[in-house]
């Protein structure tokens, strides 16, 4: 097993951000997947103000022209969630892991995205920052956010961010099944050799006891 990085955008481009509160509680991210088990993802994140509430991240699949107006579908796995009190008021990446049932297995070469969710706080004076690349971005993939009940897009933006899976290396095959269960089905044979020269030995004994009758 190893962690590999799925795809990414780094933070050193950041020079802007989303919000992301009631009501743009939802910021997304198209990315190509990798062959692997969605372990964790990262995210460019800080706090404005003193909101409250916990924030999750979400894998969905994609919908759109990747690259243009790539936007959120169904949803395949939930992180932990994470409370927003416990983030500084300067941008860190965050990580977000994704647990037992919630390690989606990723296929390779398809299109996803990536979505961060808060839905507390308000527009104006407490939220989630979400670090992105406004000036120069050169991600494949592109931005939407959830605003007041629709994907708004923007294709000249890209967030800030990190998908990590669990990749199995291919090894040699396992040794077939057969060779495995052969050793009961001998020792059963042997059993029942034993036990047949069990009753044979009885019988050559009770012929000679007959034998010994007639004689007398």
């Amino acid at each position: 097993m190893s962690l590999i990085v799925v795809d990414g955008y780094s933070e050193d481009n950041q020079d802007a951000y989303l919000h992301c509160c009631v009501g743009t509680e939802k910021s997304s991210q198209s990315f190509i997947g990798k062959a692997g088990n969605l372990i964790s993802c990262k995210w460019y994140l800080r706090k404005y103000g003193s909101p409250t509430g916990d924030i999750v991240a979400k894998l969905y699949t994609h919908s759109g022209t990747y690259g243009v107006s790539s936007v959120p579908n169904s949803l395949l796995a939930t992180s932990n969630s994470i409370d927003i009190t416990t983030l500084s008021e300067s941008f860190n990446l965050i990580t977000f892991n994704f647990e037992d049932a919630e390690q989606y297995l990723l296929i390779e070469g398809t299109y996803y995205c990536k979505v961060i969710e808060f839905s507390g706080g308000d527009y104006y004076y407490n939220y989630l920052m979400v670090g992105l690349d406004y000036s120069s971005p050169t991600h494949s993939g592109n931005t939407a956010n959830y605003y007041y009940g629709n994907w708004k897009l923007y294709p000249n933006y890209d967030l800030c961010f990190y998908v990590y899976a669990e990749y199995t290396l291919p090894g040699e095959p396992p040794e077939p099944e057969k060779h495995l269960v052969c050793y009961p089905k001998v020792e059963k044979r042997i059993k029942s050799l034993t036990a047949q020269e069990r009753l044979t030995g009885l019988d050559i004994q009770k012929r000679k006891i007959n034998l010994e009758i007639e004689k007398q």
